[in-house]
């Protein structure tokens, strides 16, 4: 199954590739309004793990199902998914948003904030627990482009890098943002990126150059924050909003304004550089 994402000129997506387990394969009925007929679409969720193969942690992704191909194979999973009956499956997804609802603690019987990951499915196939892990570890990655909004150096109580991304996906005439709030080790390469874009990071933000950056996050999950709504009206109101949470494995092109700082090149089986940045070490030769 291809990882490459369908982008054009017009278009920035999104996209993720996880592994785990089908389920709730389901067609979704929307009534017609103004006379119209009712409408119909097909989605389901996967239980997509990351992390130790023998103990692993999961998140929840609910999928709306465009593609034909895809569609014909969930369909053909349904009466499995209903018996249950394990499907594992590696999928490819687009749009990747994190939507925030209310549900109830069963623990305390109280309404709680929780949120979920959504996309569009692209792409699934059938594979093994065996098969999806690589060296002994389940992978949810995710893909895309992102504007920088801040980056926190560690701290002896907190040693790990951390990052606000605002990745982009849909048209380019009607950009969707999904927020990701991402963590890093310190010591390798794209905590030199980060470490080399903080001058720019501390400028106002009213003042500093855009910052675009492709990245790679591995290990995600929803999660979401609180903040104050900048809707008319209601300016200084407390809103949640959903994001995705992970950690930052790699980061290979970032654009400063109009100037393009950093960029990695694959040549064959080998990568180069080009950059403008002052990295701290010199892994980047």
């Amino acid at each position: 199954m291809s990882n490459s994402s369908n982008q054009s000129k017009n278009f920035i997506d999104l996209n993720a590739t996880v592994v785990g387990t089908l389920r709730r394969v389901r067609e979704v009925k929307v009534a017609g309004k103004g006379g119209r007929k009712a409408q119909s679409y097909w989605a389901c969720s996967i239980k997509a793990l990351h992390g130790d193969a023998r103990n692993p942690d999961f998140t929840y992704l609910d999928l709306t199902i465009p593609a034909a191909d895809a569609l014909a194979f969930v369909k053909s999973k349904a009466s499995d998914c209903e018996n249950n009956r394990e499907v594992f499956v590696r999928a490819f997804v687009g749009d990747l948003r994190a939507e925030t609802y209310e549900r109830t603690n069963s623990r305390n019987n109280e309404l709680e904030n929780a949120s979920i990951i959504k996309g569009r499915l692209l792409k699934i196939e059938a594979t093994s627990r065996s098969e999806a892990s690589v060296n002994g570890r389940y992978e949810a990655t995710a893909r895309g482009m992102a504007y920088l909004n801040m980056v926190l150096s560690p701290k002896s109580e907190k040693p790990d890098w951390v990052t606000n991304l605002a990745a982009m996906h849909g048209e380019l005439s009607a950009m969707d943002y999904t927020p990701f709030r991402l963590t890093m080790r310190d010591g390798n390469e794209a905590s030199d990126i980060l470490a080399a874009l903080q001058p720019t990071m501390a400028i106002k933000s009213t003042e500093r150059p855009k910052v675009i950056v492709a990245f790679k996050a591995c290990n995600i999950i929803s999660g979401f924050f609180f903040r104050k709504s900048k809707v008319e009206g209601q300016e200084g109101v407390q809103e949640i909003v959903g994001q995705i949470n992970g950690e930052l494995s790699d980061i290979t092109y970032v654009k400063i304004g109009e100037e393009v700082a950093y960029k990695l090149i694959k040549e064959g089986e080998n990568y180069t550089v080009e950059t403008t940045l002052e990295l701290r070490s010199g892994t980047h030769d």
